[in-house]
């Protein structure tokens, strides 16, 4: 059901209520102030007769009281004590009106009542008074003919303007519902407009700051929102697609060289080490769009343990020993012993794993990469340095941009720059979600820097045979290697 006619009966509903509570309560006031009239006059009244048998102007065993005529069907009877009649007029009757217990009441106060009598069309309001002369009653009384007539015509009235009234409400509530609805469904309509390839619109703000203002503003807010996603969405996937594809190109191009009929074994072996290198990179992007698809739920799943980081920068490096020997890359780790800290090894060494790729990408023939790991007061520190040219000023200004979306992240042969990729995007990442930090830098001489910290614990000491102490977990206690 429409909100509008929901609404609507809403008003209706309480206005009839409303109409009928108003109507009851005016005819029980109407009614109620013409009671009180009708029993004012009869009071007047008993008091011209009680005057009356004072002055002698009414003789008790006259049939009819010239001084009380007979108007509005008026009745009148003086009773004794004993409940004889000692004066009547016609309407009243030869009988008293009183039984014998309302009689006694009277005798002590007024007494009103409602009477009907066999000869009466319609029932009296009756005042039992005593007249002071002994024990004698006067009563009086009067047709309700009179309100009869007033409640009629007050129920009629509101019988015929009370719905009137309720018709009046609901087109008024129809009407005011729909002018308050109206920016509602202007809202919806635009909103309907907005398609996912035009996200960029925006609601028209109402100026009336309400409710309504808020909810344009809260709109817009949300299709802002939505419009970033869709725009690193795509982002994500350009360059995604920019990654995957300068690898999957030069595979081919050697599969192709190595299927040449013309190739030696040596030549068919070399294209296909490169080949294979080609497949580690792209498992590595696939790697990293997991990754990616994994923060877009929430959060990094970690399982963090105490590690020697020397070791795991060791392991690491180890696995980028062939490529950096046919690069003609020297890597160099100085690592300082008993470096501990609390980590999921299998992310940090997917960090440093594209650390290394990176550097290596950039680093000339005949140059070095090196690696320390080192205590830095309450730190442990993972520094990465390469020769190669260093990062973008863009890059370093903002470090963790999340992959490339502008023309600005490309080179003029449509290759990225460096630092606008997946790799070092998802490092600071996984920094994050072990607490630390990422700094990137470019060092005065030429290449970059890359920094990881993180929180460094005390490692834990265990005891040698010799019963002397050592701390545990140091890949080399001489704390320098080298590998090339």
């Amino acid at each position: 059901m429409p909100i509008r006619l929901r609404l609507t009966l809403l008003i209706v509903l309480g206005a009839a209520v409303l109409v009928a509570a108003c109507s009851t309560a005016l005819a029980l006031s109407l009614e109620g102030g013409a009671r009180a009239t009708l029993q004012q006059v009869l009071l007047q009244r008993s008091h011209r007769v009680i005057a009356a048998l004072d002055t002698g102007d009414l003789q008790r065993t006259r049939p009819q009281v010239p001084a009380v005529a007979q108007i509005d069907q008026s009745v009148v009877q003086i009773l004794s004590g004993g409940g004889a009649v000692q004066y009547t007029t016609a309407l009243a009757g030869t009988a008293s009106l009183l039984l014998p217990s309302e009689l006694r009441a009277a005798e002590s106060g007024p007494l009103w009542l409602e009477l009907r009598h066999r000869g009466w069309t319609s029932p009296r309001l009756v005042l039992a008074a005593p007249t002071g002369v002994g024990s004698s009653v006067v009563v009086v009384g009067t047709s309700l003919d009179q309100i009869d007539d007033l409640m009629r015509r007050v129920v009629l009235a509101l019988v015929i303007g009370g719905p009137f009234l309720v018709v009046l409400t609901a087109i008024a509530a129809w009407l005011l519902t729909g002018g308050a609805l109206a920016p509602v469904e202007r809202l919806r309509a635009e909103a309907a407009e907005i398609s996912a390839a035009g996200l960029r619109r925006r609601l028209r703000v109402p100026s009336t700051h309400d409710e309504l203002t808020a909810l344009a503003r809260t709109l817009n807010q949300l299709l802002e929102e939505l419009d970033g996603a869709m725009r690193r969405q795509r982002h994500f996937v350009a360059a995604a697609g920019h990654e995957l594809r300068t690898p999957l190109a030069r595979m081919r191009g050697e599969l192709e060289l190595a299927l040449r009929p013309d190739r030696s074994s040596a030549e068919v072996r070399a294209r296909l080490n490169r080949a294979v290198a080609g497949v580690d990179r792209v498992s590595r992007v696939i790697s990293e769009l997991l990754v990616l698809a994994q923060d877009d739920e929430g959060h990094l799943l970690l399982t963090p343990a105490r590690h020697d980081l020397g070791s795991i920068a060791a392991t690491e490096l180890s696995t980028f020993r062939s490529r950096a020997e046919q690069l003609g890359v020297m890597l160099v780790l100085n690592a300082e012993p008993e470096v501990v800290a609390a980590v999921d090894e299998l992310w940090l060494r997917h960090a440093l794993d594209n650390i290394l790729d990176n550097a290596l990408r950039y680093t000339p023939t005949g140059s070095s990469v090196d690696v320390s790991v080192r205590a830095a007061g309450a730190e442990a520190v993972i520094e990465v340095s390469d020769g190669g040219p260093g990062f973008p000023s863009e890059i370093l200004s903002q470090p963790f941009r999340r992959y490339g979306d502008s023309a600005s992240d490309m080179t003029p042969e449509g290759d990225a720059k460096r630092g606008t990729g997946l790799g070092l995007w998802i490092v600071g990442m996984i920094m994050i979600a072990h607490l630390g930090q990422a700094d990137f830098a470019n060092r005065p001489g030429g290449g970059a820097t890359i920094s990881l910290r993180l929180t460094r614990i005390e490692p834990r000491a265990r005891h040698q045979p010799d019963g002397g102490m050592l701390a545990g977990g140091s890949a080399d206690p001489t704390g320098s290697r080298a590998e090339g």
